[in-house]
């Protein structure tokens, strides 16, 4: 290999890394733009959701480390039977 065939290939690489961390930043945009609505409706619901129960807070606890909580404190269950029931799946969103 020339040192000429030997910089060509080393530009390749250089343009192939570039395009890949192009398409991977391009990926990461449009799925945050795409579960963005998601996420506000989820939250909302659970804006709502706990409100309508007198919960005073909600923790994600694969977000927030908990020690230790009862059973009968987690609610993701119930939630996810009442958003399913509020939110039928092929509804049309707003």
């Amino acid at each position: 290999m020339t040192a000429q065939q030997a910089e060509a290939a080393n530009q390749l690489e250089i343009q192939i890394k570039r395009k890949a961390e192009d398409a991977q930043v391009s990926y990461q945009k449009e799925s945050l733009a795409a579960l963005e609505p998601l996420q506000k409706d989820i939250a909302d619901a659970l804006n709502a959701y706990s409100q309508s129960r007198g919960i005073s807070l909600l923790l994600d606890v694969n977000r927030v480390p908990v020690i230790y909580a009862a059973a009968s404190l987690d609610v993701t269950k119930d939630f996810i039977a009442d958003y399913n029931r509020t939110h039928p799946a092929g509804a049309a969103r707003p």
